[in-house]
């Protein structure tokens, strides 16, 4: 399998809310964030739960709880990780201009890399 071709275009959006610049990248037709989604806060400022321990973050997702947790070591280089209640919370997590990717557009992204 032929590695995907991702053409960077530096495309900077702001969001609303958050004051943020977001780094962008095309891949075929889709805009995508050049890194991981790294915040803690809902799009309405609302604070997202933060998990401090694995027994946390199990408890929290055991009650639906929308949160993140941060995994020392990864955070600058992956971001956080979100549990499936932040994800979908109707304050939407993602930042304004943005959402949270759906199937069908990460089968695009893995058809596109096939193709080629």
């Amino acid at each position: 399998m032929k590695p995907i071709l991702i053409t960077i275009l530096i495309i900077f959006c702001y969001s609303c809310r958050q004051q943020t610049i977001f780094e962008s990248i095309s891949v075929g037709k889709a805009i995508w964030m050049k890194y991981n989604l790294n915040v803690k806060t809902f799009r309405n400022g609302d604070s997202i739960q933060c998990a401090t321990d694995l027994e946390y973050w199990r408890q929290l997702c055991v009650d639906h709880i929308p949160a993140y947790y941060m995994i020392n070591n990864y955070v600058d280089s992956v971001g956080l990780l979100y549990n499936y209640w932040a994800l979908m919370d109707e304050r939407e997590i993602a930042p304004c201009g943005w959402h949270v990717t759906n199937i069908d557009e990460w089968e695009k992204v893995i058809n596109r890399s096939e193709e080629r």
